[in-house]
């Protein structure tokens, strides 16, 4: 059967007082600290003699937990076979959350680098709270480990390594990862003082890639990806 996790918008519903059964206890997945809590829900708990006479219909609930929060947080211990109403283990979720949201924005940044509204995005899809999402930007934040300026110029960077690209598409690219203008104009300047003809030779480049269309359709097409007209006009014959 497979498990749908607590987080779900489908699980929410489910009054406080709800009664699970633990079914399984794992290690979590990724984080050593943690473990996966498998819980049993039936779907018919006061079944009509019809449905006695077939199977019950189970849901299995993930609930992610941290074992410290366990160990805090609870006068008994969590094990297979153990009732508890539901409400409890979301609790106990719900606090792990703190612990663990800030745990995966460490393994996402180790990958790449994040914008902040990047990693907001990611930490909001894995079911955590929002109160859990800002505290791990802020620890990932204040560690510098996470910085929106960091990010912007490497994206720069990345982008502006092959082909090119127009100063104005970059600021669009940014904005539309959440980072704000400022800090997007920053790294821009950064890598315009490292490169001081980095955007001239980009429009030369896609100029080039052009040839053999008329001089209309170029410009069109310059101007959609962003050069500015008067640059456009100095190299458009």
């Amino acid at each position: 059967m497979r498990a749908v996790a607590s987080s779900s918008p489908s699980v929410k519903h489910y009054p406080p007082d709800t009664p699970v059964v633990i079914k399984r206890i794992r290690p979590h997945a990724n984080i050593a600290a943690g473990v996966s809590v498998f819980a049993a829900l039936s779907l018919n708990p006061s079944p009509s003699a019809e449905q006695n006479r077939s199977k019950p219909l189970i849901r299995l609930i993930r609930f992610d937990i941290a074992r410290d929060v366990i160990s805090r947080h609870t006068g008994q211990p969590v094990q297979e076979g153990l009732s508890l109403e539901i409400d409890l283990l979301r609790d106990l979720a719900f606090r792990s959350g703190f612990l663990f949201a800030p745990a995966v924005a460490v393994d996402l940044l180790a990958r790449r680098d994040h914008s902040q509204a990047e990693l907001r995005r990611k930490l909001s899809a894995r079911g955590f709270s929002q109160d859990a999402v800002e505290t791990a930007l802020r620890k990932v934040r204040d560690a510098s480990w996470q910085s929106d300026l960091r990010f912007a110029s490497s994206w720069v960077r990345s982008r502006m390594s092959g082909r090119g690209t127009s100063r104005r598409a970059l600021l669009a690219g940014l904005a539309s990862r959440g980072v704000d203008r400022e800090t997007a104009a920053a790294a821009l300047e950064e890598y315009e003082e490292e490169n001081p003809e980095c955007f001239r030779r980009s429009l030369q480049l896609t100029y080039e890639r052009l040839a053999g269309q008329n001089k209309e359709t170029i410009i069109r097409k310059l101007l959609r990806k962003g050069f500015e007209v008067v640059e456009i006009n100095k190299i458009v014959r």
